[in-house]
């Protein structure tokens, strides 16, 4: 199970770092996080980011600094995001790119990102969490999971997108 993007508490890390502690998931889950450390955190919050780094369970693997994206997504079985400020989430789209489902929060700019599901799963409580990666354990639903996420992010290609803005264009003009 993956999370890349800014290490910082608006992406909802402590959510990962309390499943990686859950003994009901250690032995199916491995957590990997990626990704730099915001430089707008507090003193405070990078000291506390450091400190659950030093004292990680061992279900879970923490990067800081920057990841090539191919590499971490062919690392990865789910991608994670359980932010609780997303404009849109387009790391969620290239994780689908990739075939990988995505369990992330039911906030605004997620919602437009990954469809509830079809290509991931919205979670409002930390147990929905905790049953999204149980759920994804059952192999038919994971393979449905990733075809659609493929299928949901190729919406999202160059020619599509320049196809669609294209349309919008031409509706308002004539």
């Amino acid at each position: 199970v993956g999370f890349l993007g800014r290490i910082c508490k608006e992406k909802g890390l402590e959510i990962i770092f309390k499943l990686s502690k859950e003994k009901i998931l250690e032995e199916n889950f491995k957590f990997l996080i990626r990704g730099p450390i915001d430089n707008n955190l507090s003193s405070h919050e990078n000291l506390k980011i450091i400190n659950f780094i030093d004292q990680c369970p061992n279900c879970i693997d923490i990067q800081i600094g920057y990841e090539d994206k191919l590499n971490f997504f062919t690392n990865i079985d789910i991608f994670i995001l359980p932010s609780f400020r997303e404009g849109f989430g387009s790391v969620a789209i290239e994780a689908q790119a990739c075939g990988i489902p995505v369990i992330c929060s039911s906030i605004y700019g997620l919602r437009s990102s990954v469809i509830n599901g079809f290509s991931g799963i919205h979670c409002d409580k930390y147990n929905d969490y905790i049953n999204a990666l149980f759920g994804l354990l059952n192999y038919d639903l994971y393979k449905k999971y990733a075809k659609n996420s493929f299928e949901h992010a190729s919406l999202y290609n160059k020619r599509s997108f320049s196809n669609d803005l294209l349309n919008l264009y031409k509706s308002k003009i004539i």
